[in-house]
């Protein structure tokens, strides 16, 4: 399969998952799997913590987690079943240490029997890549790396280290909003590599030709601005980007759920602007 057919296939998902990492004498445990909809846009996701729903504080045993994990996997199984004609398109899934393999070898260890999902069903996006542009496509680590070189937002998307991290530290909804935000880069970037317009590490950015909107990266800007005491009227355009990109991508991590408003421009000004009368 290349580009070009995947394209044309009417039903498209996009897949990544995160465990708890490799030294998880329990697992590792898949943490959180989410599947998006390339023609639809709705997102599914599965995750234990969405079937215990702990509240804070709550002390969770080993064997709860085993239950409500075994849950999950139950649940993205049945939906498997559910999608026999779909192609899957992932980052490096292909080996019993991460990808379809290991969350199939998790959930029979867990006592449940996984769907078999086909070679055929399934479209690797790093290697396609790496075949149409060759090894120096993005530098290690190449997810991030691709996502960087093409301008495609990254708010939320944390390393696998830190999303074990996260695992630890009970911050299960950052995983959720990681994991989402890969599924969603691998439909950006499927995108712009079907539309020969994707960015490998050595073409100017200029050259790529779409915007993928998201990424809450106005920050570093206003600091500019700040630095070069701007007044608060030049940076009206700034916050308002600013503004516009948190909104959208609070509604894409949360998808369905009730988010904050973005902050108040004028809120935002006005803080900015005692910032800016302060003397040197």
């Amino acid at each position: 399969m290349n580009f070009e057919t995947i394209s044309k296939h009417p039903y498209r998902l996009c897949v990544h998952y995160a465990n708890s990492g490799f030294d998880d004498p329990a697992g590792p445990r898949i943490t959180c799997i989410a599947v998006l909809d390339k023609q639809t846009g709705q997102r599914h996701t599965f995750a234990p913590h969405r079937v215990i729903l702990p509240t804070r504080g709550q002390v969770i045993t080993e064997d709860e987690w085993d239950k409500a994990e075994r849950e999950a996997l139950s649940q993205f199984y049945r939906f498997v079943e559910q999608c026999p004609d779909v192609v899957f398109i992932h980052w490096n899934m292909k080996s019993s240490f991460f990808g379809f393999e290991a969350i199939a070898d998790r959930f029979q260890v867990l006592g449940g029997q996984p769907v078999e999902i086909p070679q055929n069903s399934r479209f690797g996006l790093s290697n396609a890549l790496w075949e149409r542009y060759g090894d120096d496509y993005a530098s290690h680590p190449r997810f991030e790396s691709a996502i960087k070189n093409n301008g495609i937002g990254d708010a939320g998307f944390l390393p696998g280290g830190e999303e074990v991290t996260a695992w630890q530290e009970n911050q299960h909804t950052i995983i959720l909003g990681s994991v989402l935000r890969k599924a969603a880069a691998i439909r950006d970037l499927f995108d712009l590599a079907a539309a020969d317009n994707f960015r490998t590490q050595n073409q100017p950015l200029q050259h790529h030709k779409r915007e993928t909107p998201g990424r809450p990266s106005m920050m570093p800007a206003i600091q500019q601005e700040m630095k070069r005491r701007a007044s608060s009227e030049e940076l009206l355009p700034v916050l308002a980007q600013e503004t516009r990109y948190l909104a959208q991508w609070a509604k894409e991590v949360f998808p369905g759920e009730q988010t904050p408003q973005p902050v108040s421009i004028g809120n935002r000004l006005n803080t900015l602007h005692r910032q800016l009368k302060k003397p040197h």
